[in-house]
């Protein structure tokens, strides 16, 4: 995969493309780009070929992890605990905030205060341990329609019995959208917003349709925050996008391309071929042996970084 990126102080607005590896179970969230920064004082910006950097225009390496149920329980985003993360080594956290949490009633007096007072909480905290914060204001899996215990999903005023979770979303989140970026537009700890987090449309292969709905998501974002960096994602976090469809994004300024490469191969880390996988990442019987792509056919016998890049 290309990497193209664009400061915001060049002219020339070119989708900014990074490879953000997202391992579900322990949560690890990987920028590959380098320099620290400080989150008190330095906003960042999507820098070709980069994905981050300060204000100096020097890259800036953020490695941290995925923090669920931010605004729910406070002992994840406390104080204390920004201080362990910051202590590991850490610089940078990603919020995964459940929409029907922060949104329960339609319409822009419809927010959870308590939601939001403990979201800044949280980013104060991880500000004050010299970490940075990637907001996920959408996250979910799948169809966004089931409130799983790691999963948040589409508030019910906005699930109508119609309609993708693509078409939910770009109908009903602006108010939402608008909150989280005018809250944080000029914080220079909140490195960036994930604007939505492996969407699924209703047809696996509509890039169009996800590319509309980001789209529809980055203009509301910029309305409000102008100079905020966003994030996007593909089809349920791993698809390949076809260029035709990326080509069709409306916001390419500052923008972040989050790339969630899930599957790791179905060897382990001897080299040997793990019980029951086939080099596919599949059992015999079809069913998913471990980490495995959507698309039943991408996914390498091995780790290999040559084809991490050209996917």
């Amino acid at each position: 995969m290309a990497k193209k990126s664009i400061s915001k102080k060049k002219a020339n607005p070119i989708l900014a493309l990074v490879f953000v590896g997202l391992i579900v179970v322990i949560g690890i969230v990987i920028i590959f780009i380098s320099r620290a920064a400080n989150p008190a004082t330095d906003p960042l910006h999507a820098c070709y070929p980069n994905a981050f950097c300060d204000p100096n225009n020097k890259p800036v390496l953020l490695n941290g992890t995925n923090i669920r149920f931010v605004g729910q329980q406070t002992s994840y985003t406390s104080s204390t605990q920004m201080q362990k993360i910051k202590s590991k080594g850490f610089n940078v956290v990603r919020f995964a905030l459940r929409w029907n949490l922060y949104q329960p009633s339609a319409g822009p007096t419809g927010f959870d205060a308590t939601a939001f007072n403990n979201l800044r909480t949280a980013v104060n905290n991880a500000k004050a341990a010299g970490i940075y914060v990637i907001l996920d204001p959408i996250h979910f899996a799948g169809d966004g329609t089931s409130c799983s215990s790691l999963s948040g999903c589409i508030p019910t005023w906005a699930a109508p019995t119609t309609g993708s979770p693509v078409e939910r979303i770009q109908a009903n989140a602006k108010d939402y959208i608008q909150k989280i970026a005018s809250d944080y537009a000029n914080e220079p700890a909140v490195a960036a917003i994930d604007l939505a987090n492996e969407v699924r449309p209703t047809n696996y292969d509509d890039d169009l349709a996800v590319i509309k709905m980001y789209s529809t998501l980055a203009e509301q974002a910029r309305a409000v925050a102008p100079n905020k960096t966003l994030m996007i994602e593909s089809t349920t976090g791993d698809k390949l996008f076809s260029a035709n469809a990326l080509a069709n994004l409306t916001v390419k300024d500052n923008m972040v391309f989050s790339y969630h490469d899930y599957f790791g191969g179905a060897y382990n880390s001897s080299g040997a071929l793990i019980s029951g996988c086939n080099p596919n990442g599949y059992t015999a019987s079809g069913s998913v042996c471990g980490n495995a792509t959507y698309e039943n056919k991408q996914g390498y016998p091995y780790i290999d970084k040559t084809k991490l890049e050209s996917h």
